[in-house]
């Protein structure tokens, strides 16, 4: 049993329609060949699709460059040959040139089924490409989408230090637009912070540094200002492991820096107020007194820790009292009172 071959025939002639029926077989192929002769047919055979179309270059009603229009139309990637008795150079260019895989002559066939066979192979091929590459398109799409995402400034650079990447919060972090960034050296790196920044990139970029990983620098933006920022870079490779370039993700960490700046400035007025401060969790258990609560009410941090403020229970409130107190803090509001 040869190899399955489902063949649209168009061809006038039932002896010519069997020799080629005959010679695919002799080149190992089991052909199911649906054999046509004019335009609504050919049309109507091509809504099974066939392997391979075999076409006569000219028939009473029909030609094949007609044919190959209607063909590639609805299957742009089928294999399509045209097989004649007598085509003159011209013809062939034309066929050719609208698309056709190749042109055989009748006197000629044991070149049909060695020309089908690398036709199918081809065409399977090119489709494989195609693929590949529509598969290729969507990833970098996908990719292009998650760096625009990114709520972290993305900026990659070539070897040589000249922007290639730079995302829009890389445009909020520093100022400069993409379209001022991409192809020039690093803008945000001034005399200042030069050195340390050749310094990563070579140690980066020679594999002595590894990956930079929340590294805290300082840089300047568009409008001369200083920005805090923690740095993550690795090294970019290509196919064969070459790097050719490093891709840096920035976190401004200014506000972060100012935060908590901000809650040391309040944990040292916490600790040297001079009066009792106590915190406690959800559950009204303790978990911080101040220097002054261990000096007034003897108790020690560590003794209190844990621990309901029920500890310093007088007596002299009763239930009620305190059931208003936890009430009132409960739902954020202050509570006032002896």
């Amino acid at each position: 049993m040869g190899e399955p071959l489902r063949v649209l025939q168009l061809e006038d002639s039932p002896d010519d329609a069997e020799l080629i029926r005959h010679e695919l077989i002799r080149a190992g192929f089991d052909p199911a060949t649906t054999v046509v002769d004019e335009p609504e047919a050919f049309e109507a055979a091509l809504a099974d699709r066939p392997d391979v179309v075999i076409a006569d270059y000219q028939l009473p009603r029909f030609d094949a460059l007609e044919a190959l229009r209607i063909a590639r139309a609805r299957w742009p990637d089928l294999p399509f040959l045209v097989v004649s008795g007598a085509v003159g150079e011209e013809k062939i260019v034309a066929c050719m040139r609208e698309g056709a895989d190749d042109v055989l002559m009748k006197d000629r066939l044991a070149r049909l089924g060695p020309a089908v066979r690398r036709t199918i192979a081809d065409r399977h091929l090119r489709g494989e490409h195609q693929a590949t590459g529509e598969r290729l398109r969507e990833s970098e799409e996908r990719f292009r989408q998650l760096i625009a995402a990114s709520p972290l400034a993305i900026v990659a650079v070539d070897t040589g230090g000249i922007v290639r990447v730079w995302n829009p919060a890389a445009e909020r972090v520093f100022g400069w637009s993409a379209a001022e960034a991409v192809g020039r050296p690093l803008m945000p790196v001034d005399e200042a912070s030069r050195e340390e920044s050749e310094a990563i990139r070579r140690g980066i970029m020679d594999g002595s540094a590894g990956e930079v990983k929340g590294v805290e620098i300082v840089r300047r933006r568009k409008d001369g200002t200083s920005v805090e920022l923690a740095l993550y870079s690795a090294p970019l490779h290509d196919a064969s492991g070459r790097v050719t370039g490093l891709v840096s993700l920035l976190e401004d960490i200014g506000d972060r820096h100012r935060r908590e700046k901000q809650q040391r400035e309040l944990g040292a007025a916490m600790e040297h107020a001079p009066d009792t401060i106590v915190v406690t969790d959800a559950a009204r258990a303790i978990t911080w007194v101040n220097p002054a609560f261990e000096a007034i009410t003897q108790w020690s941090r560590g003794e209190t820790v844990g621990r309901t403020p029920r500890i310093l229970h007088s007596g002299k409130q009763d239930a009620a009292f305190y059931a208003s107190l936890w009430k009132t803090i409960s739902t954020g509001v202050v509570w006032h009172g002896r």
